[in-house]
């Protein structure tokens, strides 16, 4: 395996840089199936929102700037903290309104009008919705053979002001209501959608499951994907999702059906990433603004960071705005009650297995294809499925045969209902963190490197880590971000990555003649637990066989300690 993983390797490699000059053409000819870098998604936002500030500008002072030197401003602003930018949308950031209008020549004396007409033209934030908008809001019964369940859609907004839809199911004779237990948010990872926890009424539904014992369940679909398949966007990001996405989903759980109701996040492969991730940029950006004050919260827990927060109030308007800012992030943070992350890499080594060299060279066929999207609908005709055995399924190493009665069955209905086509972006960074090997970073010119800032995460925030002994995709050596004895049997540098703040880490392999149920759990917070299951894989990480005895039963212990936490 690994003289062939790395024979491959080596092949794309040559490939790649014999075809970088064509590539490069290709680029001019069909810019839509290549990808445009955040700076560049940056300035055309700056060029799209220059005409309305500049149209608010002419009615509150009767004079007309240069649209260049609006652009200019914007663009530079983004450095200075004077705009927030979101991918594709810019809003004015409401705590530096007045060094803002002094930017733009605005007197004081005008500003209730200028924060009026911003807030009409939809540039600032505040007249963006974060909450259920008008939409779908009828109840349906499912699986009445089952019990007595209720799914319900609803729609919420981005902070880039792109429309998603949610959706929530619930056992209405086990549902818990007016109470602060927590709701469970899941989150599919790519190339999956929600349904991917919901195949059918019968045994592969983790959803249905999980409403059983009382939750209210979301099954959670990124943008162009699933119920969402409409707002596709092949230039959308891994940090789209992390920024954006995500944080709408939060935002809006938490609030229903009481305010600040706690979330648990279930996130499978890449879905474990964007969750952990997200939390790892709130922080970092929390930390970074209250560095400003002399305030150090790496290591604090979320009431620590409140409570030194609140010492520094009224002192300075700096101060003000800083902490005004700072709460936005520390609110998000204190949104999530624990995550359960499942098949969930932090680094890949593509030398280890020939999936890699093979999802690698997607770089160079999909361009020649001219696709804008990893085309995943385009093989999931019913007839194709049939025809091709289970021994020649391109993904046949993500799931363990022997965890199946009717394994064929299971692939069919797994790629019929579970999985669909993903924006180009996230497919690109995603394969450049395969190519690297160090970790998922940000696309733009800061190269932020998710993977390498663990330790931001507030250590009261509970992780739980599970992994399979036959996934390729997602190794046991992640573990080693939990326990450095897992690193073995691999030449990836860990020594970039610092350990998680958290006072209890440890990794228990759960075999086959190990029961769940004495697994001791720590009744603290403060816990970074991972878990190596064997016998399964991939996508069979929580349906068949190992998942009826272990994976779930797991799940279920996981969940119920989260809840007892305090």
């Amino acid at each position: 395996m690994g003289i062939v993983t790395r024979g491959l390797n080596l092949g794309y490699r040559l490939a790649s840089t014999a075809m970088q000059g064509k590539l490069k053409a290709m680029a001019g000819r069909y810019p839509k199936a290549f990808v445009m870098n955040p700076e560049q998604v940056e300035t055309q936002a700056a060029y799209i929102v220059a005409p309305t500030l500049q149209h608010i500008i002419l009615d509150v002072t009767g004079e007309e700037p240069r649209l260049e030197d609006i652009q200019n401003t914007v663009i530079e602003g983004y450095k200075s903290g004077l705009f927030n930018n979101f991918g594709k949308r810019v809003y004015i950031n409401k705590h530096r309104i007045p060094e803002l209008m002094l930017e733009l020549d605005i007197d004081s004396s005008l500003r209730e009008n200028f924060i009026k007409q911003a807030t009409r033209h939809g540039v600032l934030r505040s007249s963006v919705l974060f909450s259920q908008v008008a939409g779908a809001l009828t109840n349906t019964p499912r699986a009445p053979e089952r019990g007595q369940y209720l799914e319900r859609p609803y729609s919420l907004i981005t902070r880039d002001d792109t429309l998603l839809q949610l959706n929530r199911l619930i056992n209405q004779r086990t549902v818990k209501t007016n109470d602060d237990s927590p709701s469970i948010l899941l989150v599919p990872g790519i190339g999956c959608k929600g349904k991917f926890f919901d195949l059918n009424n019968d045994q592969f539904s983790l959803a249905l499951l999980l409403a059983d014992i009382g939750s209210w369940v979301y099954k959670f679909d990124f943008r162009g994907l699933g119920s969402n398949k409409g707002n596709f966007d092949p230039q959308c990001f891994f940090d789209t999702l992390v920024s954006n996405d995500l944080p709408a989903g939060l935002d809006f759980i938490c609030h229903r059906p009481t305010p600040n109701k706690p979330v648990i996040i279930i996130a499978h492969s890449m879905g474990g990433m964007v969750a952990e991730f997200l939390l790892v940029r709130q922080a970092y950006k929390l930390r970074r603004l209250l560095a400003q004050i002399g305030i150090d919260s790496k290591g604090m827990t979320r009431p620590q960071i409140e409570e030194a927060m609140n010492s520094y109030m009224g002192t300075d308007r700096e101060a003000e705005i800083i902490i005004a800012e700072a709460r936005t992030h520390l609110e998000m943070l204190k949104t999530v009650k624990g995550l359960i992350s499942i098949a969930s890499s932090r680094i890949f080594d593509k030398s280890q297995h020939y999936i890699f060299p093979m999802l690698l060279s997607l770089n160079l066929l999909l361009p020649i294809l001219g696709e804008e999207s990893v085309p995943i609908d385009k093989f999931k005709k019913k007839w194709l499925i049939k025809m091709i055995p289970f021994e020649l399924f391109p993904l046949k190493s993500l799931i363990n045969p022997d965890n199946f009665k009717k394994v064929k069955a299971f692939v069919s209905l797994l790629i019929e209902e579970g999985v669909d086509s993903f924006p180009l972006g996230v497919g690109f960074q995603m394969l450049r963190a395969i190519f690297s090997g160090q970790g998922i970073k940000r696309m733009d010119q800061s190269r932020f490197n998710y993977s390498a800032h663990l330790d931001e995460i507030p250590p009261d925030i509970p992780i739980s880590h599970l992994y399979f002994s036959k996934d390729p995709l997602a190794a046991p050596y992640n573990l080693t971000f939990v326990d450095k004895g897992y690193a073995h049997g691999t030449d990836l540098d860990f020594s970039r990555f610092p350990e998680y703040q958290h006072d209890h880490c440890a990794v228990h392999h759960i075999k086959a003649d190990t029961s769940v149920e004495e697994i001791e759990l720590p009744q603290s917070p403060s816990q970074v637990q991972g878990f190596l299951i064997d016998g399964a894989s991939h996508l069979d990480a929580f349906y068949g066989k190992v998942a009826d005895e272990k994976t779930i039963p797991l799940l279920l212990k996981l969940i119920q300690t989260i809840e007892q936490i305090t």
